[in-house]
């Protein structure tokens, strides 16, 4: 066994172990295959992705603007924008069970509320954290994909296309997921043998993704 399947039959291992996390260990696999997926089972071609992307509370739920937490953020797992004009709050899972009612809650706040609400929340959250450097480049990549304008550190938002959609990227649907967005790993796989398939790295990681349909 190569050390490739040997690191993917050693991940598959492990997630059966009830405290282990298997997201942050290939969470960069479903962000690297996000444009390939979207294009395979929507035809939409991605111009950007960012991952953890901040949803500052007090912008995302407006009744808590002003507490002490308003300047604390949620995360998503990726932000994507497409060619056609669609926005994602994509939220992966590796297991169909682990999604929560707050984090539910929250990307359906952001969605609510739109883009450019919160882009806002990104440019209050640069205005209050220590990390300036960080979000100046997290700055950068919006201003670039025409999301904000004006010049460090006097950032305005100019969101023209204000719609966000929720995706979810998990292992199957659930009998509760009606009217949820939902991107299965069956469509993972797939679209990662459509785009890289070939060589050993991909096929191991569509096989394993394939493994966890259904645990």
């Amino acid at each position: 066994m190569s050390s490739v399947q040997s690191y993917f039959s050693l991940l598959r291992d492990w997630k059966r172990l009830p405290a282990y996390r298997a997201e942050p260990r290939v969470d960069s696999i479903v962000g690297f295959a996000l444009p390939e997926i979207l294009l395979h089972n929507r035809n939409e071609r991605v111009t950007l992705v960012i991952p953890e992307l901040p949803l500052r509370i007090g912008s995302v739920q407006p009744l808590h603007e002003g507490k002490s937490f308003s300047n604390k953020s949620y995360k998503v797992d990726f932000f994507v924008m497409t060619e056609g004009g669609k926005n994602y709050l994509v939220e992966f899972k590796t297991d169909s069970g682990s999604r929560r009612e707050k984090q539910d809650d929250y990307l359906e706040a952001a969605r609510d509320v739109g883009l450019g609400a919160v882009v806002e929340g990104i440019l209050k959250l640069y205005q209050a954290t220590t990390y300036k450097k960080k979000y100046r480049y997290l700055l950068a990549k919006l201003q670039k994909a025409g999301l904000i304008s004006g010049g460090d550190p006097e950032h305005t938002a100019s969101v023209t296309r204000d719609r966000l959609d929720v995706l979810y990227v998990q292992p199957h649907a659930k009998d509760d997921d009606a009217g949820r967005d939902i991107l299965d790993f069956v469509a993972v796989a797939e679209a990662l043998r459509e785009r890289f398939g070939g060589d050993e790295f991909t096929e191991a990681a569509a096989q394993a993704f394939l493994a966890w349909v259904e645990d």
